[in-house]
């Protein structure tokens, strides 16, 4: 069975959904909360990105293999 690629933000889901109705911590406060948690996800990517793009990069140019 094939699952669709959303099924990977069901935590999230989960967490949204404890903070707005266990802890009753507003939507908008979640809202923000959530779009901060985002940009640290993606500058992170971003940054791991960059690493391996850079160590990949230098391989290169020392002749070596790249394993990726």
């Amino acid at each position: 069975m094939l699952l669709s690629p959303a099924t990977k933000y069901i935590p999230y889901f989960i967490l949204g959904f404890i903070l707005v109705a266990v802890l009753k911590i507003p939507t908008i406060v979640a809202a923000v909360i959530a779009g901060c948690v985002a940009t640290a996800i993606l500058v992170m990517k971003q940054e791991l990105h960059k690493e391996n793009s850079d160590t990949a990069e230098k391989s290169i140019n020392k002749g070596g293999a790249s394993n990726g």
